[in-house]
Formats: structure tokens, C-alpha cells, sequence
């Protein structure tokens, strides 16, 4: 153990050096008698702990320990005085030293027992300041609306997002003031009813589409997620209430759009499967009315009549397949070439607003500019699913992070996948007989994974592993569906309690030069 002993009085600080060499076989003691030389030693070396006389030649008072814990924050400091006041040791405390040892007081057990609570105190100090400094970072970097209120549901904090969120910069704009007024009146039986049940002690949550007071380009209702969690008490601070707000007004709406779209294919498949049993049917029919009607005698007009209503009714039935087979056919695509670095970037700032707080989204861009021949909304759609199953994986958290990079695969790719399993024309995508350059956008979470049963049937339609009002089992479905029409395939990674990887592999845009 290095020991900084700083005395002016040479004879005392030899009486305590002996007291120290005591306290333990290896102890170093360094002895300085002035602040100056204690500062620059404490700054161009190490020490455990440093011994403090209050009153030097050249610094008085508590004013020598704020000098030396403040050149020397990393040294933790026990004061040695012989000062009896009553306040002396909490002055000295508050000032930067650990411990506090009266002169009168002074032998090898006191001065042992100092140090080691001094050590200990600092470096707890140090720990909590240092967990504090990380909260701190994360709550300024957290894109979750955060706040604290007090008991009477004012503002005592509010994180940069929630700032934000507001249009402000300044906290003091919010700082001191009712978190009710943030709110616009429409909003207010529902905010206050959350602050009446997190004040009878239990949390509150809801989601609701309210609109924030202020300019009128904040004003717009949103969908807001809110949760008003009760504090336990603590007197260091003034807090009683945990705020956290987010907006998943897009989350929402994309959801929404998801939804419809996943309808909509569910009844363009089913139109497309009657539709084309229907006209077999239909097909039987019209033949064989006509064939009646070439074969009937031209004197028999009951039995050709009734023959004609036959053939009439089936080329009825024929247009109305026609129309079935109209709405069944997919929109026309839009494909458009896309910088996938540029198209992801926007995205994932899309994306991380469907992700519950307690998940983060990551992106990690090709180190090559990367384009594709595709359609945007399908891609971002396709995206979009997987991002929202990942989501719904990882109720307590975790990780999800896209990724685009580019891939050359052959037809070995069939006999040995890199994927646990795939969907869509792979064969056809990699049947040139020569390498084919392929863009892979990965979407990749923390989450439980898939078991084989479940990892072979995710594709099926209305196969779900969710709740029946959950899910309708077509998301994927039509994602591969997607997928297959931009001219790409699908592969799967994933092991139970390893989370899972979802590759889209796409085509090169033409104007994308081959390496």
C-alpha cells in the first residue's frame, strides 16, 4: 500500500509513519510537508490513500482538502487534525475527504480502520458517480419521451427526446410546470387519470391518440404510448412520478397499413383459387350446352331454349371469373433503382418508432454504395414485418439490426445453404450456371428464436404462432410473396434461444458495375 503523508509538523509525522508502517508488512509512505508538494506528487503519482494534516504552512482549514481532492480526484483522502469543533469532520467531508481522524485519537487500530473506510468510500463514490454519469448518457441519448414529476405533477425533469418532442431546447421552458399543461384540453381526463392511479400507488399505463399543446404544428394528434410509474420515497429528491411517453403514431399507422395489405392479398389469393376452379367448372358447362345445342333437332325450341339459358348462364359465370381474376392480379410493380445505404438509413428512422422502449434498432450500411432494380414500398413493407415480428419476440427487450452487404452465390448454395431455411424461387434466381452477384439485406434480433416445427411453416398462410386476435398468419406469407415478385428469394437463420436472421437476397440493379 502507497501512502501520501502530508505534515508540516516533522516530529508528529514521524510518530504517525510509525503508526502506519504498523498497520500492515507492505506499506510504502511518501511525506511532504506543504499543499504544493502534496498536489504535485499526488498528481505524477499512484497512492492508495493520502493521510491530510487541515492546517499547513501554506493552505488552511478545509480549504487544503478541496485543493488536494480537487487536483487528485482519484486519491482518496483521511484528514488528520487537532481541531475538537463539533463540526470540523462533516466540514472536512463535505470539502472532498473520506474520513476524518482526530490527533488525540491517533494509533495503528484508528488509523487502520480510517483508511480502509476512507478507501471504501471512495470508492463507492466513484462507482455511483460514475453509474450516475451513464444514466445520465443514456437518458440524454434515449429517443423515449422521459420525465419526472413531483408530487404535485410538476416537471422536475425532462430527458433532450422529451424537449423534442415538445419543439423546445430550453428545459427551463418546462422545468416547474404541470405536466398537464403540456397537454392540450382534449387530453387532459385522460392524463389525469393516469396521475390519480400512479398516486394511489400503482402504475398506469395507456395508449391514446391526444394531441400536445402548444404551436399548431405540434398540436396534430398523436398515438402515444404512456406510462406513469410511482417512485419509492427518497429525500434526496423531490421526484414522485416516472413519466415515459412515446409516439408510435407512425408504428401505428404502418400497422394499420400492413394489416390492409395483408387482407387484401388474403382476398386476392382466395378470388384467384375460385376463380380458377370456377372456370373449369364453367368451362364443362359452356361445352357441353354447346354441344347440346348442335346436336338438338331445330324443331325441339323447349329443349334448345333451356340449353341457351345453360350456355348464357355459363358465359355469365365466364365474366365473372374474368372479374375475379382482374382483382385477384397483383398491382403492377414500380421498381425504381435504390441506394439501399440511403434507403435503409431513412427506414431504420421509420422502423425504431415501431420498436417498444425497451428494444433498440441498429443499421450497419455496406462499405460499398449498393443499388437494386426494386419497389420501394414492397421492400420497405417487407422490412416492416420483420422488424414488427422481432419486436413482438422481445416483450422484455433486446436488439434488432439490419445489415446490407454484398453476396456472390452459385448453384452450391442449394446443396449447402448459409440458412436453416428458404423461400421462393431460389433455383431459378441461381440456375445461370455461372456466380450471380446478389444483394443481402439481413434483419437479425436477440431474440428466443424458432424451433424446427415452427421454422418450417412460418411461410404457410394463417400459420401463427400468435394469439388468434394477434395475428393473421399472413405476414410472412406475403413478405415471400414480395419478396419472389422483386426477382429474390428469402433465407432464415435461427436456433431456439438464439435469435433469429431473416436474409432477403435481391438482384444487382443493371447500373450496378460487377466487381
Amino acid at each position: 500500500m502507497r501512502i501520501l503523508l502530508v505534515e508540516d509538523d516533522v516530529d508528529y509525522a514521524a510518530v504517525v509513519q510509525g503508526y502506519l508502517r504498523r498497520i500492515t508488512a507492505e506499506v510504502t509512505v511518501r511525506h511532504v510537508t506543504s499543499l504544493a508538494a502534496a498536489t504535485a506528487l499526488a498528481v505524477a503519482e499512484h497512492f492508495d490513500v493520502g493521510v491530510l494534516d487541515l492546517n499547513l504552512s501554506d493552505s488552511q482549514g478545509t480549504a487544503t482538502v478541496t485543493a488536494l481532492a480537487t487536483a487528485a480526484p482519484h486519491l482518496p483522502l483521511v484528514v488528520l487534525t487537532g481541531e475538537i469543533a463539533s463540526d470540523t469532520d462533516l466540514q472536512a467531508l463535505e470539502a472532498g475527504a473520506q474520513e476524518y481522524l482526530a490527533k488525540n485519537e491517533l494509533g495503528v487500530v484508528p488509523l487502520r480502520r480510517a483508511i480502509r473506510y476512507a478507501r471504501e468510500r471512495h470508492r463507492l463514490t466513484r462507482s455511483l458517480a460514475q453509474a450516475n454519469q451513464l444514466n445520465r448518457l443514456v437518458l440524454d441519448h434515449m429517443p423515449t419521451n422521459i420525465k419526472l414529476l413531483d408530487a404535485e405533477g410538476r416537471v422536475q425533469f425532462i430527458n433532450p427526446a422529451g424537449l423534442a418532442a415538445l419543439g423546445l431546447t430550453d428545459p427551463s421552458a418546462v422545468l416547474g410546470h404541470p405536466w398537464l399543461q403540456l397537454w392540450a384540453p382534449s387530453a387532459e381526463p385522460v392524463i389525469r387519470a393516469l396521475l390519480e392511479q400512479a398516486r394511489a400507488g400503482q402504475p398506469s399505463t395507456t395508449e391514446a391518440f391526444l394531441a400536445r399543446a402548444g404551436a399548431a404544428q405540434r398540436c396534430a394528434p398523436r398515438w402515444w404510448h404512456i406510462t406513469v410509474l410511482p417512485l419509492p420515497p427518497n429525500n434526496a429528491s423531490s421526484a414522485r412520478y416516472l413519466v415515459v411517453t412515446q409516439d408510435f403514431t407512425a408504428r401505428h399507422f404502418h400497422e394499420k397499413h400492413l394489416h390492409h395489405a395483408q387482407q387484401t392479398a388474403l382476398l386476392k389469393h382466395i378470388a384467384a383459387g375460385v376463380a380458377h376452379n370456377f372456370n373449369n367448372l364453367l368451362t364443362v358447362v359452356q361445352g357441353y350446352s354447346e354441344m347440346l345445342l348442335r346436336t338438338l333437332p331445330e324443331e325441339d325450341a323447349r329443349q334448345r331454349r333451356r340449353a341457351t339459358d345453360i350456355r348464357q348462364a355459363a358465359i355469365r359465370g365466364r365474366q365473372l371469373v374474368e372479374h375475379l381474376l382482374a382483382y385477384s392480379h397483383f398491382a403492377e410493380l414500380s421498381p425504381k433503382v435504390i441506394d439501399l445505404n440511403a434507403f435503409l438509413e431513412q427506414e431504420v428512422k421509420l422502423l425504431e418508432s415501431t420498436l417498444n422502449p425497451l428494444a433498440s434498432l441498429g443499421f450497419e450500411p455496406s462499405p460499398e454504395p449498393l443499388q437494386v432494380y426494386a419497389d420501394p414500398w414492397l421492400l420497405s413493407s417487407t422490412l416492416l414485418t420483420f422488424v414488427l415480428n422481432a419486436n413482438e419476440a422481445m416483450p422484455e427487450g433486446g436488439a434488432v439490426t439490419l445489415s446490407v452487404s454484398r453476396v456472390t452465390l452459385d448453384a452450391t448454395f442449394l446443396n449447402q445453404p448459409a440458412a436453416d431455411r428458404l423461400v421462393g424461387d431460389v433455383e431459378a434466381v441461381l440456375s445461370t450456371g455461372s456466380p450471380v452477384p446478389l444483394v443481402r439485406i439481413s434483419v437479425r434480433d436477440t431474440g428466443p428464436g424458432l424451433d424446427a416445427a415452427t421454422l418450417a411453416n412460418i411461410f404457410t398462410p394463417f400459420f401463427t404462432t400468435k394469439p388468434v386476435d394477434k395475428g393473421t398468419g399472413l405476414g410472412l406469407a406475403t413478405a415471400a410473396a414480395q419478396v419472389e415478385r422483386m426477382g429474390g428469394f428469402i433465407g432464415v437463420t435461427s436456433q431456439p434461444g438464439a435469435g433469429a436472421q431473416f436474409d432477403v437476397y435481391l438482384p444487382l440493379s443493371p447500373a450496378q458495375p460487377v466487381p
